[in-house]
């Protein structure tokens, strides 16, 4: 690993050897505005040379491109709130026409279940009716039954020319 950084066999002590002052000049930190100022780190003074009125014009430059981007940004700022204001509005507008439409299916399945309770509730009514006419006419079979089974049992004098003796099967099947 340590071949990848040495590969030109230079270590960074012998560019210090070679090249003894820096490349680069010092950076020399920009202050946007007089007020920010700090009386323990003041700006140092910059000389009345080309080298100062070229160093104005790169600040009034980054200035200019910081201003560029800030106006950039608060537009794109101002883009999104308004594209997440409708989103939003959208969104609301969905939500309301949603519970709009769930409230009338709501009504609906309720008139619904209101209509299928009565149909139960007739349903019911007409099951006990049928449910006592089968009780009162299974009452009465038996009892037709019983008197058929005594008439048998009973000869009377209208009845014993026309029946025949009496087969248990007979009785078997009346009950």
């Amino acid at each position: 690993m340590l071949d990848l950084f040495f590969e030109n066999e230079y270590t960074p002590w012998v560019w210090q050897d070679i090249f003894p002052e820096p490349i680069l000049p010092p950076l020399v930190p920009i202050i946007t505005s007089p007020d920010s100022l700090d009386s323990q780190n003041p700006r140092p003074p910059m000389s009345q040379s080309n080298n100062g009125s070229h160093n104005n014009h790169a600040v009034k430059s980054w200035k200019a491109g910081e201003d560029e981007r800030k106006r950039r940004r608060k537009a794109s700022n101002r883009e999104s709130a308004k594209r997440s204001r409708m989103r939003k509005k959208q969104y609301t507008e969905n939500l309301m026409n949603e519970a709009t439409r769930l409230g009338v299916v709501n009504r609906e399945l309720l008139n619904y279940l209101k209509v299928i309770s009565h149909r139960t509730q007739l349903l019911r009514v007409e099951n006990d009716q049928l449910h006592a006419e089968s009780t009162l006419l299974q009452r009465d079979l038996i009892k037709m039954k019983h008197h058929v089974v005594m008439g048998m049992l009973l000869p009377s004098s209208s009845t014993c020319c026309m029946l025949s003796p009496i087969d248990p099967e007979q009785v078997i099947a009346f009950t």
